[in-house]
């Protein structure tokens, strides 16, 4: 049986060309207005989001496009727990259009696939982004300080490449909802669903991985760990946290293409 989603997005398939414009016009419209208003994205974000957005709506429909908001939506109030807790600078605040485009243009480019697979690849992508926010986020939560997924030694929470029970229980359950969230808007295909939970959370853990090991750090002259400036105390210069995600999640995005 077809998703009510699906079948939603049939009928909207059906509509005139210009009539489907302009209602995709007008959704993205609010959402960047209630984006602006309850501070969630910097205004080339907005932009970013806005454009990916329609992209995503026109090729793919109302189905991804859900997918693409749960992760916006959720993403955004996860940010908010754990806020004030990090001892990282620079892991807080507004997304701007490069985070925006990190975080979902790797699934956008498989969604414009016209392959079989194309939409699980791209909601492991989604997912493998979800994972890795609501894990850094529900992580700050955590008792105790975060283990590096590499030295398994203690490390200040928001670091990079630290990880806790809680921030990994965080990331397979936004994995498991994501492909669930799959099953209800695409098809009812328990394959999918275990192709997206693998992936994702896979590419969640290559996010700590990379984060631990690659991810340029800087140490401020107050003794401060920073990602944006200072003095280099390890990894590759420039190669930011907005690489390790853009990398993770295309990880996440190739892996379910392939396993699918």
């Amino acid at each position: 049986m077809r998703p009510l989603i699906a079948e939603l997005d049939l009928r909207l398939q059906s509509l005139p060309l210009g009539a489907r414009v302009l209602i995709y016009l007008a959704v993205l419209t609010i959402i960047a207005f209630a984006s602006i208003r309850k501070g969630w994205l910097k205004r080339s974000g907005v932009a970013a989001a806005f454009s990916i957005g329609f992209l995503i709506l026109y090729s793919g429909g109302i189905s991804a496009f859900l997918i693409l908001l749960l992760f916006f939506l959720i993403g955004s109030v996860s940010s908010k727990l754990g806020k004030g807790r990090s001892t990282v600078e620079g892991k807080e605040g507004a997304r701007d259009w490069i985070q925006v485009g990190s975080n979902s243009i790797p699934a956008l480019l498989f969604l414009l696939l016209p392959l079989p697979g194309a939409a699980v690849a791209y909601t492991a992508a989604i997912a493998e982004a979800l994972s890795d926010s609501v894990a850094g986020d529900i992580g700050m939560l955590s008792n105790e300080d975060p283990l590096s997924i590499i030295t398994f030694t203690r490390v200040p929470k928001g670091l990079s490449g630290g990880v806790s029970r809680l921030g990994l229980l965080a990331a397979i359950s936004a994995s498991l909802f994501m492909g669930l969230c799959y099953l209800s808007f695409f098809s009812f295909d328990l394959r999918a669903l275990y192709v997206i939970v693998l992936a994702s959370f896979s590419g969640s853990l290559l996010d700590s991985v990379l984060g631990a090991t690659l991810q340029v750090h800087y140490r401020k002259e107050d003794g401060r760990i920073s990602e944006k400036e200072g003095e280099r105390i390890r990894g590759i210069p420039c190669f930011n946290g907005d690489w390790v995600n853009f990398i993770s999640s295309l990880f996440a995005a190739f892996l379910a293409f392939i396993l699918y």
